[in-house]
């Protein structure tokens, strides 16, 4: 659940919700594959699967199409798998199947979606925020405070193999978790200035090119610059959901990360594409000179 709660947080339904994909999955697929792998079962079937189970989910993340007659009753479809994202009372915990529903009926953890009942998407505890790197950390973060602040050893242990909804009976009590009011629910948006919208989109669409580039040529790149870059791209990507949650001091540290990748290109690291990364880190460092010398952002206190 820490995990695939990346995948649930988006408040929209639509093709780019099946584009939240965890980044930390890693941690714990290799407990469920590896005996698979020592029983002889071919890593190209891996390979296969997994490719085949991916592509399928994709479509069915839309609200576009409606029934599907007697495939809705055989594979996971739209409609099947609209209940799976939804936080309503009515239809939360089901349809947990990624190909085939078949399962779901069978086990009886299948909700049928209802003509009266618009599902509404998320989670029952918004994340809030555009971050990223948040999206990925906050249930864990949220754990490991548990863990902390509960007092008895059997519940540290006991909640990190429990169900998602379990917590330690002292922690909830003295640590509730405001959950959505779904009756006067409204989807996280923020107030943010032209500026910021447009500066943050350069970000990520750098981002985006850049990262192509490395992925394809990783094994070329040395160690050292194989790290600064990937911890550059983490932070572009955070200080443009900064942007958009129109945080004003996100420009101090913008013109502090873009002096720091000029000083380190000035003693010989970030050697892939070096053109490319000094170019965007001059303009970066511009632009963000110029908000804060100017402050042309809007206020906290304006933000909503």
């Amino acid at each position: 659940m820490g995990s695939h709660v990346v995948h649930h947080h988006g408040e929209e339904y639509n093709l780019s919700t099946a584009l939240r994909q965890t980044g930390t999955d890693f941690l714990f697929k290799w407990i469920f594959y590896t005996p698979m792998l020592l029983l002889g079962i071919p890593v190209e079937i891996f390979v296969t699967v997994a490719a085949l189970n991916l592509i399928y989910q994709f479509w069915v993340h839309t609200e576009h199409i409606k029934r599907l007659g007697i495939l809705d009753y055989i594979f996971v479809t739209p409609s099947n798998h609209r209940i799976h994202h939804a936080q309503n009372k009515e239809y939360i915990d089901a349809n947990y199947g990624g190909v085939f529903i078949l399962w779901d009926r069978m086990f009886g953890t299948f909700i049928d979606e209802r003509e009266d009942l618009k599902p509404i998407y998320g989670t029952s505890k918004p994340l809030n925020s555009w971050n990223p790197l948040w999206a990925n950390l906050e249930v864990w973060s949220e754990m490991i405070k548990d863990t902390w602040r509960t007092r008895r050893w059997r519940d540290k242990v006991a909640l990190w193999f429990s169900t998602p909804k379990w917590r330690p009976a002292d922690v909830s009590e003295k640590y509730p978790i405001k959950k959505n009011d779904l009756s006067q629910f409204k989807k996280f948006d923020t107030k943010t200035s032209l500026f910021a919208k447009i500066f943050g989109f350069t970000h990520l669409v750098f981002v985006s090119i850049y990262t192509q580039g490395v992925l394809f040529n990783s094994a070329t790149i040395a160690y050292v610059d194989l790290m600064l870059i990937s911890f550059n791209i983490v932070t572009l990507m955070v200080f443009a959901s900064f942007m958009y949650e129109n945080r004003t001091f996100v420009y101090y540290f913008e013109l502090l990360r873009s002096l720091t990748v000029l000083a380190l290109i000035s003693v010989g690291y970030f050697n892939f594409m070096p053109e490319i990364i000094l170019g965007y880190t001059l303009f970066s460092a511009l632009a963000s000179a110029v908000i804060v010398l100017r402050d042309r952002v809007l206020s906290p206190s304006e933000a909503r």
